[in-house]
């Protein structure tokens, strides 16, 4: 009782190693305790000597001061949201960090609301409300802003919610535009310079059309993760993500806004189809030979061409796709949507178009399992690699683990590149040192 009555009167705690306390770096580490045990998922921004933390509801904002020992508290804003937003958080009622820009700090609160503060005061700039949470919907994302316009999005799709996108101004908070994620193309903002690279997103109002009856209302797709920006191409790139499970076309389709663009790895798919094997495989069995067929087909197209693997796609490939999505169709309504093979079946067609990309693109893969095979060594090492002791081992870790890398990459044992190196690089002539490399090595002659 006595620790949470503290914990509730300091809501933020610090701490510094006696190293970090004896170095006047900027980069000094700080232990950080917000007084909740939320999701925590806001990145600190930092900007000069202050440190800027956004914690899950209520989103308090607090200004962290770094020069100072212990990195005290400059200043902290509290917007008060409405404490019934957190019925309508789906999945936690977390905050993914603010922006900055022109001297204030940007970020949304849980109950559909943007806020502006002043990053040097703490002073709010303004304040303003997107939505209803009576509708279901909530911001859990960080703002992005680009050209004087603070991007967000909504999030919502397992209750049924219409995603969007919307653009403020940084000055005054007002809302310049709201682009969504299904409806008509003037709410999706889709204008003449939208031109698709697949035959099947090429049409009028698809966002309505491929949609059953007003279900596009329901549908989801909203922005709620991450946005980026390309300054090059003058281009946001975002995603549309968490479609209402209510709203899918009974043909077990998929509806265009959801999920179009990138492809998806069969492997995810046949896993799911696989797991469900045990528990129905008079159903599963016949679904997983038509997977297996598509990758039989791929045997042939690796050696080949992307002009070539293109052909030989859609002249084996396509038919068995079509096969197994009539299957998949006419199995669906048999299998409880809940249970292993109900979620396989569901799995398949909601990511059907994504699923069938890679027969559009001789360059791309079936899958992602190469990529996945290549990170796993440092997807299991990462947790351990988080206690090296010291800033400086951490940078020394990731050298090394890149010149390990680097030896996978051309086919070299790391250990024998490493133990030869290092007993010929102190006489080596300086500006032959590329030679060393991994991809230029050749083992010394005895």
């Amino acid at each position: 009782m006595d620790h949470a009555r503290q914990e509730r009167q300091h809501p933020i705690q610090f701490s510094r190693s006696d190293q970090h306390r004896q170095r006047q770096e900027s980069d000094a580490g700080v232990d950080l305790f917000h007084g909740t045990t939320k999701g925590a998922e806001a990145a600190p921004l930092v900007l000069k000597d202050t440190m800027y933390v956004v914690t899950p509801y209520p989103n308090t904002l607090y200004a962290l001061d770094l020069a100072k020992p212990g990195a005290p508290v400059k200043w902290q804003y509290e917007p008060h949201p409405a404490p019934a937003s957190q019925g309508v958080a789906c999945w936690d009622v977390m905050n993914r960090g603010a922006a900055y820009f022109d001297g204030k700090i940007f970020y949304n609160t849980l109950d559909v609301h943007t806020v502006a503060v002043g990053a040097a005061t703490g002073k709010e700039v303004w304040k303003v409300s997107l939505s209803d949470i009576n509708q279901g919907e909530s911001i859990t994302m960080a703002p992005i802003v680009v050209k004087g316009v603070v991007l967000v999005g909504n999030r919502g799709g397992e209750f049924g919610v219409r995603g969007w996108m919307t653009g403020l101004d940084a000055k005054s908070g007002k809302i310049l535009w709201r682009a969504f994620g299904t409806g008509l193309d003037k709410d999706v903002l889709i204008g003449p310079n939208f031109k698709p690279f697949y035959a099947d997103d090429r049409g009028k109002d698809l966002g309505f059309t491929t949609w059953q009856g007003e279900q596009w209302k329901i549908g989801g797709a909203s922005a709620w993760g991450w946005t980026s920006y390309d300054p090059d191409l003058d281009l946001l790139l975002r995603h549309l993500r968490s479609e209402s499970l209510e709203s899918r076309h009974p043909s077990g389709g998929q509806q265009m806004g959801l999920h179009d663009i990138c492809p998806a790895p069969w492997a995810h798919s046949r896993r799911h189809l696989y797991k469900a094997l045990e528990s129905d495989y008079a159903r599963r069995g016949p679904a997983l030979l038509l997977v297996a067929q598509l990758y039989r087909v791929e045997q042939q197209a690796r050696p080949m061409t992307p002009e070539d693997r293109l052909h030989l796609r859609q002249r084996q490939s396509r038919p068995i796709l079509d096969k197994l999505r009539d299957y998949l169709r006419q199995i669906q309504g048999e299998v409880l949507p809940k249970s292993p093979a109900g979620r396989a079946v569901s799995y398949t067609l909601k990511n059907w178009t994504a699923l069938n990309r890679y027969c559009d693109d001789g360059n791309l893969e079936i899958d992602n399992n190469a990529t996945e095979r290549s990170i796993r060594a440092v997807a299991v090492g990462r947790r351990n690699w988080t206690f090296f002791g010291s800033d400086q081992g951490g940078k020394t870790a990731a050298v090394l683990r890149s010149f390990v890398a680097s030896c996978q990459r051309a086919g070299v044992e790391p250990f024998a590149w490493f133990k030869d190196v290092l007993s010929r690089i102190g006489s080596h002539p300086i500006n032959r040192i590329a030679e060393l490399l991994p991809h230029n090595w050749a083992p010394a002659q005895a």
